[in-house]
């Protein structure tokens, strides 16, 4: 999960633009394939205060709009609802993103923590590192299947 909107930002920077209205918004979109419907979010979004992202919002919903009615039953269902999400700004997660972050008095990002392999990084590293890495596709066996 990529956060858009943080590049080049202290952690501090971030708590302060949060105390002046910041938030962190998904947004929804919707693509169907006849009976398979997929309802997904974006990456997480840092709306700063007093801009309202309009680009991703149109743009999913431009996605949602072309692609997500045809699967039956569930994309003319799914359609709406990333639509509604989206008009009304976004889903907010400004609270589960400000619970996994370190507090602006460790501004380091917490005290440093030893991993198994004896590097030593911060907390607030570790969640950057984690919201950034991307499963890797599991090797195949000798006919191509995937076990």
């Amino acid at each position: 999960m990529n956060i858009i909107g943080t590049e080049n930002l202290t952690v501090d920077e971030i708590h302060s633009a949060v105390e002046r209205g910041a938030k962190f918004v998904v947004f929804q979109y919707c693509v169907s394939v006849i009976f398979m419907t997929f309802k997904r979010s974006s990456d997480v979004y840092l709306i700063r205060p007093g801009h309202t992202a309009l680009a991703p919002r149109v743009g999913f919903s431009i996605i949602t709009l072309a692609l997500g009615w045809w699967g039956f039953p569930w994309g003319p269902i799914y359609s709406v609802q990333a639509l509604w999400n989206n008009a009304i700004g976004g889903i907010d997660l400004t609270p589960e993103m400000l619970a996994r972050s370190p507090s602006p008095a460790t501004a380091q990002g917490g005290p440093p923590v030893q991993d198994k392999g004896g590097n030593t990084t911060t907390m607030w590293e570790k969640l950057k590192i984690a919201t950034t890495i991307r499963p890797m596709n599991r090797p195949t066996n000798r006919k191509g299947m995937r076990g």
